[in-house]
């Protein structure tokens, strides 16, 4: 499920929830806000919580991973209820970088 945040016709963010068939659950994703005077106005936040109340429609679990050292999302995602799992991963097959993994139950 896509969730868009606009204003005035202007696209300022999107988000994305679709179930997690490996894990149960629900996997949050395609999380950004795309214009800049949207930045740090609380769109992020409206976008994350569309997730959430989706989610409660029949899940009991929302997942998603974060870059290590984003603090802005990590932020983000634990001004909302989300927790640091201890799961950690590489961000992509070959890639140095790794991604940890935050949950909110619901």
């Amino acid at each position: 499920m896509q969730f868009p945040a606009d204003s005035a016709g202007v696209e300022l963010g999107t988000v994305a929830g679709m179930p997690a068939l490996n894990r149960g659950g629900v996997h949050l994703i395609s999380m950004w806000v795309v214009a800049p005077e949207a930045r740090g106005t609380g769109v992020s936040d409206l976008l994350v919580r569309a997730v959430i109340e989706w989610a409660r429609g029949g899940h009991r679990v929302v997942r998603v991973e974060v870059a290590e050292g984003n603090m802005f999302a990590e932020q983000l995602y634990r001004r909302n209820g989300f927790a640091l799992t201890g799961v950690s991963g590489p961000l992509a097959p070959g890639d140095s970088r790794r991604e940890r993994v935050m949950e909110l139950r619901l």
